[in-house]
């Protein structure tokens, strides 16, 4: 599919510059693509950008947990560009390794990569995914 809207490429104003280094958590790395699409408006990125330190930092589930709901819908649901960027900054950062990463992309909901929570978090991606609700036995 064509590109829509393309990344906004450099230089940057310093306000957005600002905003995308934040936003790649301080990280020297050209910023992802996504967010270089935002930037094209400056209040929409700086937007983006609180909602998402919010979501990250004051989220009522641990950070493994946080992942493994965030990769395994991300799986389900094909979006390969998002589970490829979690599971490079973010996995990683956790301790979460390859077979983690493997069994969150074509793992069962049993595999031995999941600790006992973080499978009961795959079952409910799961039923979530399949039938957009959550069983009484779950």
């Amino acid at each position: 599919m064509p590109v829509r809207i393309a990344p906004l490429q450099p230089p940057y104003s310093p306000a957005v510059a600002d905003t995308l280094r934040r936003l790649m958590g301080g990280a020297d790395a050209e910023p992802l693509a996504l967010f270089r699409t935002i930037a094209h408006h400056e209040a929409l990125l700086d937007r983006f950008r609180a909602t998402g330190s919010t979501l990250l930092s004051f989220g009522k589930l641990a950070a493994d947990e946080r992942e493994t709901l965030i990769q395994r819908t991300t799986a389900r649901c094909g979006a390969s560009y998002e589970w490829g960027v979690h599971a490079a900054l973010f996995a990683p950062a956790l301790g979460l390794g390859e077979e983690w990463l493997e069994a969150t992309w074509r793992g069962e909901s049993d595999d031995p990569a999941f600790s006992s929570r973080q499978r009961t978090l795959v079952r409910l991606a799961d039923e979530l995914h399949d039938g957009g609700q959550v069983s009484d036995a779950l």
